[in-house]
């Protein structure tokens, strides 16, 4: 169940990018307890917006 979700958040942060905003970016999806679940990045994402991704997304979870 929790697989499913962290596809399904990584699939809507994908189209708000690409629709939305018109970027290309990393995205990061942790569990309850900060450890990775999810990442995918993004055609022409910068290299360093794999980093800054990682850290958002274990900043979000305290």
């Amino acid at each position: 169940m929790l697989e499913s979700l962290a596809q399904n958040i990584i699939a809507r942060a994908q189209a708000a990018a690409a629709k939305q905003l018109d970027v290309s970016a990393c995205i990061s999806v942790v569990d309850e307890w900060g450890l990775p679940y999810g990442f995918l990045r993004m055609d022409d994402a910068l290299s360093g917006s794999i980093d800054v991704s990682m850290k958002s997304s274990h900043s979000d979870t305290f």
